[in-house]
């Protein structure tokens, strides 16, 4: 009876903990802005390019000029490059993500 006490309530220790345990977060997320002299730009596209491993993400901004690119690798360096159509492409180097960091990357478009 003791020994079946003993291992129900180690199971529900673990069960209790486990949610902690999965709940760890190992990545980084670029997010920000993309506008020109009138407001926001829907569409633009936004890739991020981890240097060392040539591993690119790439997202495309919302109505609103916003994008996020979450799940990143951490550490660096990053090159953010954001390009449209009739635009100039704009780029921010060496970008270091840190562990769960929300990096903000905010950028304005130059007509071409």
């Amino acid at each position: 009876m003791r020994k079946t006490l003993a291992r129900v309530l180690h199971i529900v220790l673990c069960l209790l903990f486990m949610g902690t345990l999965l709940a760890q977060e190992t990545t980084s997320e670029i997010r920000g802005t993309v506008t020109d002299q009138n407001g926001p730009v829907a569409s633009a596209t936004v890739t991020a390019l981890h240097v060392p491993t040539g591993t690119r993400y790439a997202t495309t901004t919302r109505k609103d000029g916003r994008y996020n690119l979450p799940n990143l690798r951490v550490g660096g360096p990053y090159q953010l490059t954001i390009s449209f159509v009739g635009y100039k492409t704009e780029t921010q180097d060496s970008i270091t993500l840190i562990l769960e960091q929300k990096f903000n990357a905010y950028f304005t478009l130059t007509p071409e």
